[in-house]
């Protein structure tokens, strides 16, 4: 049984891998490279379990929860320390992707988001010594699992981290935007081979998922800069509300102040009503944000995807192999994996697309609900101004009126959110041309199985 050294060898940020496994977790395909960081033959690893090279450091519960993600047909993604044949250590981000027809797909990066790898780590260490505190009083290791599981949950809601989504979201994102930035860009090659015009047609598939990317974070900004302002709108409608109802007591013995009580009475009834709608509209906006990241986290592993299938294509091109029949099937493994993704993403660009015509029509709701209130204000300072004489009256109506300005002012601000909101059809992709490239790509794939 292998021991660890404390040795750790670093993978090149330049160089991606990648596995599949069945259903159980034992290895089908990889490329050179798999083999070459884990320091096992082709032999060795091929039809031995992926824990084959699991660091003992790694808490289980982590693993508990990939295979509840995976068996529930989605994607995970974590920072995982893997150990070699020869007892070293090396550290990657890992994704692990459900294949269309049964088994799992596993894609290997060096982790370069210093920060977020740090964060995994100092909570990976919190978990293990757990589970190795109740192996220890003699629960089995599944039960030590689970009870990490908690642990796992508990310590990130310590670290500000609502949900394990949450973080693999964001650090996904991260690790492909930074990997990316650190490398020579898409791979590329010279030549007659037939696989050369398959390379031209990954990296044009990887530049339309690259512009999406951008189209979504503008959609992230957009949603986040609603939810603020939301929250602005609800605190200055609240405070109209407060004010005004101290006014209203203020003018109860004065009847002389009736036409200027009557619309801030007119206001404080409303704000049941309108706290609905901005209630439901915080709710929509709230799973806009969840499906915008959701979808980010899509774009990102496609990205990472077809990085890796461009990345395969010149290993192989590189190499020189006579037979290239493991390769190939491989290639239209990963093929099969790029056309899921885009089913994928057509249906998460679809949900998107019905939360933002939602928070659409709440803001249009909010805007017509206190419409009749907002135009009796409009009078309220011009009233004012000439009936009120006290200087205790005259201090409070400064302040509704200081009220009022800020409640317009959120108002407007959210109405020209929800107006931004109807242009965002245009964020929308072309999946048509995507398809096509794929399709190209995978057909000349195809063609040469079983020739290579």
């Amino acid at each position: 049984m292998v021991e660890p050294t404390g040795a750790l060898h670093v993978v090149p940020v330049n160089e991606l891998f990648f596995s599949t496994t069945d259903d159980k977790g034992v290895i089908d395909l990889s490329n050179s490279v798999f083999t070459r960081m884990s320091r096992y033959s082709r032999e060795q690893l091929n039809g031995a379990p992926h824990n084959i090279i699991r660091h003992p450091d790694m808490p289980g519960a982590a693993f508990k929860v990939m295979w509840d993600t995976l068996q529930a047909g989605e994607p995970f993604a974590a920072y995982v320390r893997n150990m070699a044949a020869d007892g070293s250590e090396y550290r990657v981000f890992a994704t692990i992707t459900p294949l269309p027809s049964g088994g799992y797909l596993s894609v290997r990066s060096k982790p370069c988001d210093e920060q977020l790898y740090s964060t995994a780590s100092d909570i990976y260490a919190v978990v293990r010594k757990a589970e190795r505190e109740a192996l220890a009083t003699g629960k089995n290791r599944r039960v030590a699992a689970e009870l990490g599981v908690g642990v796992l949950v508990a310590t990130l809601a310590g670290a500000g981290i609502s949900a394990y989504e949450d973080f693999q979201n964001a650090a996904l994102v991260s690790e492909v935007s930074l990997r990316e930035a650190q490398t020579g860009g898409f791979p590329s090659r010279q030549g007659d081979d037939v696989l050369v015009p398959v390379l031209e047609q990954a990296c044009s598939v990887y530049e339309q998922f690259s512009e999406w990317m951008t189209k979504q974070v503008v959609l992230s900004e957009m949603a986040e800069n609603i939810a603020k302002t939301v929250t602005r709108v609800a605190e200055d409608m609240a405070f109209m509300a407060e004010v005004g109802q101290k006014f209203t007591f203020y003018g109860a013995d004065r009847p002389e102040l009736a036409s200027l009580t009557m619309p801030l009475t007119v206001w404080v009834q409303m704000q049941g009503i309108v706290k609905g709608y901005m209630d439901s509209l915080s709710e929509k906006l709230g799973e806009l944000t969840k499906n915008v990241s959701r979808t980010q986290f899509r774009i990102a592993l496609s990205r990472l995807h077809i990085f890796m299938y461009g990345q395969f294509v010149a290993e192989i091109l590189d190499s020189d192999v006579a037979n290239h029949d493991e390769q190939f099937r491989a290639l239209v493994m990963l093929g099969d994996v790029l056309k899921e993704d885009i089913v994928t993403l057509r249906e998460q660009t679809r949900r998107t697309t019905a939360y933002m015509h939602a928070a659409r029509d709440y803001v249009r709701q909010v805007a017509e609900a206190v419409a009749i209130p907002r135009q009796l204000l409009s009078l309220w300072e011009t009233t004012a101004s000439m009936t009120v004489t006290d200087s205790f009256g005259s201090e409070l109506a400064a302040t509704v009126a200081g009220a009022k300005a800020r409640t317009s002012s959120s108002l407007r601000k959210l109405e020209q959110f929800g107006d931004s909101l109807e242009k965002t059809d245009e964020l929308n992709t072309d999946y048509s041309q995507m398809e096509s490239l794929l399709g190209d790509m995978c057909d000349i794939v195809n063609s040469h199985v079983g020739n290579a």
